[in-house]
């Protein structure tokens, strides 16, 4: 069974929590932020909950349910990070998502270099809260989180990742291979 952590890390704002309402005339740039803080937070809600066996159990399926006909099993094929933000991105309300969505990390990338959403961390390209951080392993990206914050200063990036040492977890990281955004 699932286990949700009693003891939240830290590193994350204790009282997060989403405006009821959102109403009148939005530009694009605040209604794409609003929707990765929403991505964001349908995905924190499922922080501390652990795999079962190996990448099965609840959290796995709430992963994968949306993007697969298949059931997760023992055989361990659903490695479900990129289907955990994907599927906190569809909870969300993202229409864009069903059109980029991939169970694998580096097919996700592809597709969202492809419509010019992904970037490189610069001092005018900062990644915000819900931004999707991807990481490479061998030159190929294999990972995927949603970031919670950033630092310049330290270079630190906090984030929060599913199939994270088989968890939903907030990690710590210094390298990263790029970012992206989902605007709708």
């Amino acid at each position: 069974m699932s286990e949700k952590s009693k003891n939240k890390p830290e590193t994350i704002d204790q009282n997060l929590h989403l405006p009821t309402s959102y109403e009148g005339d939005h530009n694009f740039a605040l209604d794409s932020s609003i929707l990765r803080e929403n991505a964001f937070y349908r995905f924190y809600k499922h922080l501390g909950e652990k795999e079962v066996g190996k990448n099965t159990g609840p959290v796995v399926e709430w992963a994968m349910r949306p993007w697969s006909k298949v059931k997760p099993d023992e055989s361990g094929w659903a490695e479900w990070c990129a289907a955990a933000v994907c599927t906190a991105y569809l909870e969300a309300g993202s229409s864009q998502i069903k059109d980029l969505a991939s169970t694998n990390a580096n097919t996700l990338w592809q597709r969202l270099v492809k419509r010019g959403q992904a970037f490189s961390l610069s001092e005018s390209s900062i990644p915000a809260l819900g931004d999707l951080v991807f990481f490479e392993r061998n030159g190929k990206v294999y990972h995927v989180g949603l970031v919670k914050e950033y630092d310049p200063k330290t270079k630190q990036l906090i984030t929060l990742e599913g199939n994270a040492h088989d968890a939903v977890r907030i990690c710590v990281r210094t390298t990263f291979h790029g970012f992206a955004h989902v605007t709708q």
